[in-house]
C-alpha cells in the first residue's frame, strides 16, 4: 500500500494568492462537471461514518497499524523535520490531530514533543471517551469530543491557533469533496503564520492497498465505500492536482510531498483508514 503526505504552509511562508487566470476558471468548471456523477452516487458526509466506527474495537486499528508499520510511526518520522521546524521556536507549541482514534499519534507526539500542547479532535463517542480515559490526566493533552468542522473551542483563554495540524492515516478522505474545501479553509484559519499542516492520502494503484472497496472514479478523485455487516464507510480521495488546487485556493502553500510505501499485501481484516 502506498501513500503520500502533502505538507502545507501557513500565511508567513505562503506567497500571496493571486486572482485565478481565465484558464483556472475553466479548469474549475471542468472539475464541477467531473464531480456531477459523484454527487449523484450518494449523499454522505463526515458524520455518516460514525456508526461504522462505533462497532469497531480499538484492537482492529492496532492490528492494522502493526501490519502496515504505522505502529512504528513511519509516517510521523517521515515528516519529523517539518514538525521540528514548526515547533522549534514557540515556547509552548500547539499541535492538533484530527481523528484521534485509539491514540497512536498523540502517544508519539507526547514522547517527541513533550513541551507542546497536544489537542485531538475525535467525533466518535466511544473513541473520544477512550482517549479521555487514556490521556485525560496529562496536563498538556486535550481531547475534544467533536468533529473538526464543529464550533472551534477556546483555548488558553483565547481563540485556538495551531503550529501544526495533522490529518494522518487518511482522516482527510473521510470528508466528502464539498467538505474538503471547507476543511482547507478551516486549516488556513487555525494555522499560525509559521504553521505547517500535513495531509496523508492513500494511493490506489496496482498494489491493491485499498483492499476490496467499491470505487467510483472521476477526473478529480475517487469516491470509495466499504461495507462491514451493513455499516458503510465512505471516503473521497482527491487526485494530487485537485488537492493542490483545493489547498492553494484556501490560501495555503504546498511545500512538499512525501511518498512512501507500507506493507503491500492486504491483511485478512478489512482496511480502516482512521487514526
Amino acid at each position: 500500500m502506498k501513500f503520500f503526505i502533502l505538507i502545507l504552509a501557513g500565511a508567513a511562508m505562503a506567497d500571496p494568492v493571486p486572482s485565478p487566470p481565465p484558464e483556472a476558471e475553466d479548469r474549475i468548471l471542468s472539475h464541477c462537471r467531473s464531480l456531477s456523477h459523484i454527487i449523484s452516487s450518494g449523499n454522505w458526509h463526515n458524520t455518516s461514518n460514525i456508526p461504522f466506527f462505533r462497532v469497531l474495537p480499538p484492537e482492529t486499528f492496532r492490528e492494522r497499524a502493526e501490519y502496515l508499520g504505522l505502529d512504528e510511526h513511519i509516517d510521523l518520522k517521515a515528516i519529523g523535520h517539518w514538525i521540528h521546524r514548526a515547533t522549534v521556536h514557540p515556547l509552548r507549541p500547539v499541535l492538533i490531530e484530527v481523528g484521534g482514534g485509539y491514540g497512536r499519534v498523540i502517544e508519539y507526539l507526547m514522547q517527541e514533543y513533550h513541551h507542546a500542547d497536544l489537542l485531538t479532535f475525535e467525533h466518535v463517542p466511544t473513541y473520544a471517551r477512550m482517549l479521555e480515559n487514556r490521556f485525560g490526566d496529562f496536563e498538556n493533552v486535550r481531547v475534544f469530543a467533536r468533529g473538526f468542522m464543529e464550533r472551534i473551542p477556546r483555548f488558553r483563554r483565547g481563540y485556538l491557533r495551531a503550529d501544526a495540524i495533522f490529518f494522518l492515516w487518511s482522516t482527510f478522505i473521510e470528508f466528502n469533496h464539498r467538505e474538503q474545501r471547507s476543511v482547507a479553509r478551516r486549516i488556513k484559519r487555525l494555522l499560525r503564520s509559521e504553521g505547517v499542516a500535513f495531509i496523508d492520502l492513500p494511493v490506489n494503484d496496482e498494489s491493491g492497498g485499498l483492499g476490496k472497496m467499491i470505487i467510483n472514479g472521476s477526473a478529480v478523485g475517487d469516491e470509495v465505500s466499504h461495507n462491514v455487516n451493513g455499516r458503510v464507510w465512505h471516503g473521497f480521495i482527491p487526485t494530487s492536482n485537485y488537492l493542490h488546487e483545493m489547498m492553494e485556493g484556501a490560501g495555503l502553500k504546498c511545500l512538499d510531498e512525501i511518498h512512501s510505501t507500507l506493507h503491500n499485501a492486504p491483511p485478512p481484516t478489512p482496511p480502516h483508514p482512521h487514526t
